[in-house]
């Protein structure tokens, strides 16, 4: 298949192949939560959608994401109308807290040591994505010990976001809810890392306190029973 270079032709890909299966512009801007008119902007090039919402659209229409976002087509076959992800989502490295405190590189995943096994994820989601099994309670009730969550590093957080974070010097990476409080005078942005669960401590990335958002979540899987 010839590579096609601009975006506004492969989301126009996508919403062929999504038609051909009975998934209206419409119904898919509802799904998506945006007005039908934004779809069809999209498509035309008057407007572009952000990474959110091109998220959305491989989710709903069945297209990957990488290919929606990049035009990198070297995974499918030429015979595809659309490339179209793979059953199941892709396979991505499972991590501890432990070893994404420990220095990973946030572009490459690998370097968090030996995964503890390897799972799925049922959404599209970009090559640098992996999985993150939460230890405690400090995201109670929505989160316990033992989910998994998806951490996407392409996801830019916006304020309400739950996201993987690290500090330097710490050997323990932590995941909260994302929360922009501004700007020091020297640039540094001030982040607030909210809990859930009230009995534990609001931190902080500052200028002096400094760390990183390692990626957003982009889905949450919980064990039908307890291990």
């Amino acid at each position: 298949m010839t590579e096609i270079k601009d975006l506004k032709n492969r989301i126009a890909r996508a919403l062929e192949a999504a038609k051909s299966r009975g998934l209206s512009q419409g119904f898919i801007a509802r799904e998506i939560g945006i007005k039908p008119q934004a779809v069809s902007q999209w498509k035309t090039g008057k407007a572009e959608p952000t990474r959110d919402n091109l998220i959305g659209l491989a989710n709903i229409t069945g297209v990957d994401l990488e290919w929606l976002t990049t035009g990198d087509e070297t995974e499918f076959s030429a015979s595809n109308t659309a490339p179209v992800r793979k059953p199941r989502g892709r396979a991505m490295p499972k991590y501890t807290i432990d070893q994404i405190g420990k220095g990973m590189d946030r572009q490459s995943p690998d370097k968090a040591g030996e995964p503890a096994e390897r799972v799925h994820s049922y959404y599209a989601c970009s090559r640098g994505s992996f999985a993150l099994e939460l230890t405690d309670a400090s995201m109670q009730p929505e989160f316990h010990a033992g989910d998994t969550v998806i951490i996407d590093p392409a996801i830019g957080p916006e304020p309400g976001d739950y996201v993987c974070a690290r500090f330097a010097g710490v050997k323990q990476a932590t995941f909260r809810i994302y929360r922009h409080r501004g700007f020091e005078k020297d640039g540094t942005a001030i982040i607030e890392l909210a809990p859930m669960n009230d009995d534990w401590a609001t931190l902080h990335i500052n200028k002096d306190n400094p760390g990183e958002i390692v990626g957003t979540m982009s889905e949450h899987i919980r064990p039908r029973r307890p291990r």
